[in-house]
Order: structure tokens, then C-alpha cells, then sequence
């Protein structure tokens, strides 16, 4: 094994360091054959019950396993599991360390007043503030940008196949297309064993995943099948200036991307992400989907954003969610005779 970092005043001898040695590989073999499974099992018991609190807590774990790996050392499901960690946990786990609360929107469309001094919990619709993973956010967070760079590489370096299967894995985990089955056989990754949805019967086979091929796209991963179509939209239009080339070309989104530079995952040319506290508050949305809670958070995707109107999609609701804020502009006074 190769270390590191050396430890001001310890040094050890080639007998000690070969205990060390011994020993971090029989932890190693003990979370790989022992607790990882354990954890892929309890959270596809909670995927599927649609636990999401529980899960998200769950993939916080299953991410710490590899938070000292070695970029050598990542293999299949090392990659497919600290991916699927982060842009689940991106997803539907509410962040309570932010430095600044969301600003809160009232039933009138306005922007409240925040005092100084006020915590993000104080926000959320979760008295509790969501459910805590046990793990440092601060330390989740250097964990995914620890391997970011090792997850790259071992992407682009690695078969197509075995990038298209990872990623496929990725996105029917996220958009729950497909139900975790259990685990057979170490170094697999449990979300490439997977069940057909009772809604989705059928046995899809695996697209051609590749990075988008545009400068400064590294890391962003699309399929083959959209590539025509990316690439059409990037060819400069009659009569086009280089500015409005420009803009087009830089606000063009895909239909489908994972992104393992943010730990994000694009549907439909739009961010998935969880709907915000206070709309989720809403007495509609109470109305049609329950109070709220850290097991029942929703995703949405934009859908279309104008000046005073925002266009919400609930993913796999069948609803929409649209709202308006206020118009400050006061039409003219008329002037007096």
C-alpha cells in the first residue's frame, strides 16, 4: 500500500509498517464483504418503501466506506456507489449547514423580512431541520470532492460498457425506474443488479455513454443517442452573430446528464432537485399530498421561468406546480389638471 503522508516524529520500520499494511486490508476486506452489503440491502428496502429520509442516511454511510480509498484502488461499484451517494443525497437531503437560510416566501407572493442571526432549520417545514445522516455535512462534502477527480478519470479511462452500465445504474437508481434487487457477488455494485418497476417491464439494454464533446465539458456525461442533436444546436444559425452563437451554445442543456463534476443529474434539459421547504408548505400542497416530512420530500424540475411566473414539475407525481411572485411596479399616477 502506498502511503500518503508521513506523520511528523513517527517513524516506523519496514516490520511495523507491514502490520499496518495487514491491518488496513483486513478492514478493508471487512467493509467490502461485510458491511457494504449489509447497507446496500437496508437501502433498497428503503428505496423501495419510498423511506427517502432513511435512504439518504443510508447513502451518507455507503460514501463513507470509500472516504480513504486510493484513486488505484476504485473500482465498478467504488465509482457507481459514491456517484449514486452524492447526486441522491444532492437531490433529496436537505443540506442544514448552509451559512445563509433560504429567503422566505410568503402566501402573497412576497419575499419576507430575515432578522440577523437566524438558523436555516428555522426554515425548514421539518421542525427537526431534516433528517441528520450522522456524518459531518462539511465531511460529506470533502469526501465527493476528494474522488472527484479519481472518479473522472476512472470514467473516461475505463471500457464503454462498463461506463454505460455504471451510469444506466445511476439514473434508474435517482429516477426510481427501477427497484435495487439483492446483492450477489463482491466487487459488484448493487445498483447494477437491479428488477424491472412493475410499470417498466421490460429489459432495456444499455446506451453508449460518453463526456459531451465541448470544451470545458469534462466530467459531463451524456448519451450517445443525444450527441446529433447537441451537436446540430452547436452549428452557428444564418444570419447569427457571435453573441447570440454564443449564448445559445452555453445555455444549451441535454436531456439527459449525469454530471460528476457537481453530483448533479439533468432529466429533461432540467435540474432534478427536491422542491423547496416552503412550497412544499403550501396549504395546496398539503391538501393534495400530505403534511411534509423528511420521509415524503418531492422532486421537481424546472420547467419554464419568466419574470414573475416559475414552472415546477413534480417528478413522478403527474402535477405541476406553478406561482407567481409579486409585481413591485406601480403603474403611473395620473398626472393632475
Amino acid at each position: 500500500m502506498a502511503w500518503l503522508g508521513e506523520t511528523r516524529g513517527l517513524d516506523c520500520d519496514e516490520a511495523t509498517l507491514s502490520v499496518l499494511d495487514a491491518a488496513v486490508t483486513r478492514w478493508r476486506l471487512q467493509l467490502d464483504a461485510c458491511v457494504f452489503p449489509m447497507l446496500a440491502q437496508w437501502v433498497r428496502h428503503t428505496i423501495n418503501e419510498q423511506r427517502l429520509g432513511a435512504a439518504c442516511v443510508i447513502y451518507a454511510h455507503l460514501a463513507y466506506l470509500y472516504r480513504n480509498i486510493l484513486e488505484a484502488n476504485l473500482d465498478r461499484r467504488g465509482v457507481a456507489t459514491l456517484l449514486t451517494a452524492q447526486i441522491f443525497l444532492n437531490i433529496h437531503h436537505a443540506y442544514i449547514s448552509e451559512p445563509d437560510p433560504p429567503q422566505p416566501v410568503g402566501f402573497d407572493g412576497k419575499e419576507e423580512h430575515v432578522r440577523r442571526g437566524v438558523k436555516r432549520s428555522e426554515f425548514s417545514s421539518d421542525p427537526q431541520g431534516g433528517v441528520e445522516t450522522s456524518i459531518p455535512e462539511i465531511e460529506l462534502c470533502d469526501i465527493f470532492t476528494r474522488h472527484r477527480g479519481g472518479l473522472i478519470r476512472w470514467l473516461d479511462a475505463t471500457s464503454s460498457s462498463l461506463r454505460a452500465s455504471v451510469l444506466e445504474a445511476i439514473v434508474r437508481t435517482i429516477t426510481f425506474t427501477r427497484r435495487c434487487e439483492s446483492l450477489s457477488g463482491r466487487g459488484v455494485s448493487p445498483f447494477t443488479s437491479i428488477q424491472p418497476d412493475a410499470t417498466t417491464g421490460s429489459q432495456l439494454a444499455p446506451r453508449s455513454w460518453n463526456s459531451i464533446p465541448l470544451p470545458g465539458y469534462a466530467g459531463r456525461y451524456m448519451p450517445d443517442t443525444e450527441v446529433p442533436q447537441l451537436m446540430t444546436a452547436a452549428r452557428p444559425l444564418v444570419d447569427e452573430s457571435f453573441e447570440q452563437w454564443l449564448r445559445r451554445v452555453t445555455t444549451t442543456a441535454v436531456d439527459t446528464e449525469v454530471n460528476a463534476q457537481l453530483g448533479e443529474f439533468t432529466l429533461k434539459r432540467h435540474a432534478v432537485r427536491a422542491l423547496d421547504d416552503q412550497l412544499r408548505s403550501l396549504p395546496d400542497m398539503v391538501d393534495i399530498f400530505g403534511p411534509p416530512t423528511s420521509e415524503t420530500r418531492l422532486q421537481c424540475a424546472e420547467v419554464r421561468h419568466t419574470t414573475r411566473r416559475s414552472w415546477l414539475r413534480l417528478v413522478g407525481r403527474r402535477h405541476d406546480l406553478q406561482y407567481w411572485d409579486a409585481d413591485y411596479n406601480r403603474p403611473p399616477q395620473p398626472m393632475k389638471s
